[in-house]
């Protein structure tokens, strides 16, 4: 299960809970492919492409209901 921690500013700015996450969890993904833990910096990509992936998913729906 991924679980996003969100401050009440990034609750209403998707943007920057994105770019925070990713930010993290690239760090994470680096960090572990540094101490050789191949398995554990594939979980971090894998967290950072699905919410990459949730927060586009999540903007086209906001721009469709805004336009309709």
């Amino acid at each position: 299960m991924l679980v996003l921690r969100l401050t009440a500013g990034e609750l209403y700015d998707p943007e920057e809970a994105l770019d925070v996450f990713c930010d993290e969890r690239l760090d994470s993904c680096w960090k572990w492919l540094k101490v050789g833990s191949r398995f554990e910096a594939a979980l971090a990509l894998r967290d950072f492409l699905r919410v990459r992936r949730l927060f586009r998913t999540i903007g086209r729906r906001a721009l469709r209901e805004a336009e309709g």
